[in-house]
């Protein structure tokens, strides 16, 4: 391993995990780490385990993925002191980590989550995602744990369809709790606050 840090978000994310929770909610603001803290975990799970899993990245457009998730998960990958380009298959937008599989696809319709079956679940911006049908159908594919993150900026589908309905463990987070911000991302983060 070569710079493979983590923050209290990924450490708040693999205790709700080992814990067996279904639903982990990771509710936060910008550059709180949350998807960088939940892919770590991820590429962990899979390259750790002993048996073959499907790990599911999904959000509502694949260029939305490919532009934010993927490109994380490349430096993630890399930080571990592992070369992406070996465990990439770029047409296919899925990744060969350990005996496991972790793919990446977007959900813009219902057709595109019918089907498929997964073992682990990571819902990335969940509030750009319109429709609960697409992540009702979703979760009822997924064997395992479902993780989520969003901004919380307005009331959608997770307030009255998960919160509250569900047994979930919600993790909080703000840009305080990534200690690998620098001061310039710091002061332009909380300048975005007074606008």
């Amino acid at each position: 391993m070569n710079s493979f840090r983590t923050t209290t978000i990924f450490e708040k994310n693999i205790t709700a995990y080992n814990n067996n929770e279904r639903l982990i909610i990771n509710k936060g603001g910008t550059r709180s780490s949350k998807t960088y803290s939940i892919l770590q975990l991820l590429f962990l799970i899979a390259i750790k385990s002993k048996k073959p899993l499907i790990i599911s990245v999904v959000s509502y457009a694949l260029p939305h993925l490919k532009l934010g998730a993927m490109r994380d998960f490349e430096k993630i990958i890399q930080s571990y002191g592992l070369i992406p380009e070996k465990m990439k298959n770029i047409s296919e937008s899925y990744f060969k980590v350990g005996l496991s599989t972790i793919e990446f696809f977007g959900v813009d319709n219902l057709g595109k989550v019918h089907g498929p079956e997964r073992d682990i679940l990571y819902i990335n911006e969940c509030n750009y995602i319109k429709s609960y049908d697409i992540i009702r159908q979703l979760m009822v594919r997924t064997r395992g744990s479902i993780f989520m993150d969003y901004n919380p900026s307005r009331e959608f589908w997770i307030d009255t369809e998960i919160i509250g309905q569900r047994e979930c463990n919600i993790i909080h987070s703000t840009n305080l709790e990534n200690e690998y911000l620098t001061y310039e991302q710091i002061k332009e983060i909380e300048s975005n606050k007074h606008n």
